[in-house]
């Protein structure tokens, strides 16, 4: 396992991801050669059917599905890498919308049918999944707490383990020493627009771009700031 390296992104929300952030990634994949990229949930949006929608007249899921695949396209063409997708709950917008309005079609309709994962080459998991590198969980979170790292450490206290998280689109890393080891907490940022966000009061939340890097077991937090990588 030495010399191993993960990279971790999440909360793209296609097609509303933010072109700088993601193509400042993409090229850093490129450079650095993971052995595994992990999508960690929401990589798209699913806003048409989503029960926040404010526009009628975006009520149209084709282009976000289409815009989806493209970048899945450009990471895999990014990496030779394994690459794994961890739904979230955007991408269980979905599942509930089939379920509710089409039930019949549950098992034909699916995340990796609609976005090609087989093509692909892209291990697809059910949001939820607690996916394990070495002793490390990663998974999309279904917690928010009010700042910055509280949210990984209540994920980290709920597993018992070391925990990457995507879903809260801060970056924060905390630490807790458990018997004789350190567990580790990291939000992973995100990729997606973080101005002008309809459905936040004001239209700026306290989100941050950024991913997480894993090298031999040790988590970085990676900070993007117009398209450059800190």
């Amino acid at each position: 396992m030495k010399n191993s390296k993960v990279i971790v992104i999440s909360d793209l929300h296609a097609p509303y991801h933010d072109e700088e952030a993601l193509s400042a990634v993409l090229k850093y994949i490129k450079k650095t050669k993971p052995t595994l990229t992990i999508l960690n949930g929401d990589i798209f949006d699913a806003y048409s059917i989503s029960s926040f929608l404010r526009d009628p007249k975006r009520r149209i899921l084709l282009p976000e599905i289409d815009t989806t695949i493209k970048i899945l396209k450009r990471i895999r063409k990014s990496t030779k890498g394994e690459i794994v997708f961890l739904g979230g709950n955007h991408c269980d917008r979905l599942q509930r919308f089939i379920t509710k309005m089409a039930p019949e079609l549950d098992g034909i309709l699916s995340i990796p049918t609609l976005l090609k994962l087989k093509e692909l080459d892209i291990t697809y998991y059910d949001p939820g999944y607690r996916y394990e590198y070495r002793d490390i969980i990663v998974t999309h979170g279904d917690k928010v707490r009010c700042k910055s790292g509280y949210t990984a450490h209540a994920m980290m206290d709920s597993i018992g383990k070391s925990v990457i998280i995507g879903h809260t689109h801060r970056l924060g890393i905390v630490y807790k020493r458990q018997y004789q080891t350190t567990l580790f907490g990291v939000e992973g940022g995100c990729l997606c627009k973080i101005d002008n966000v309809d459905y936040i009061p004001g239209g700026r939340p306290d989100w941050c771009h950024g991913f997480v890097e894993v090298i031999d077991g040790i988590p970085y937090i990676k900070r993007i700031v117009n398209g450059v990588i800190y």
